[in-house]
């Protein structure tokens, strides 16, 4: 049982995106249009939806600036949200794994 399997692989998509395409605004840009349609067609917890679209809009706005020290910070920001996530997302799976462990364990349910 891989609980927010599926939704741990697509934040994972998006931050490998960001890594390996870095110089390539037009792909990480679409990596963060991706991760919203995802968020928007799937079932994700309230605070890894919120954190994702954080990372995701101000992903977007930083294309907006101007200024090349405002663009990295605000892209910095965009991959601590993103980061956030996961972690959340990753934390929600961990913790949900191991109430279904222990029930199996103390209540016999398979």
């Amino acid at each position: 049982m891989n609980i927010y399997a599926e939704e741990l692989r697509i934040i994972m998509d998006t931050l490998m995106g960001l890594i390996f395409n870095d110089g390539e605004e037009a792909r990480r840009d679409a990596a963060f249009r991706r991760l919203l349609s995802e968020i928007e067609a799937g079932e994700y917890p309230e605070s890894v939806t919120t954190l994702c679209q954080q990372a995701a809009n101000t992903w977007l706005l930083s294309s907006e600036m101007q200024e090349e020290a405002d663009k990295k910070t605000l892209r910095q920001s965009a991959v601590v949200y993103l980061l956030a996530a996961f972690g959340r997302l990753h934390g929600l799976a961990a913790t949900e794994e191991y109430i279904v462990q222990r029930n199996k364990e103390q209540l016999g349910l398979r």
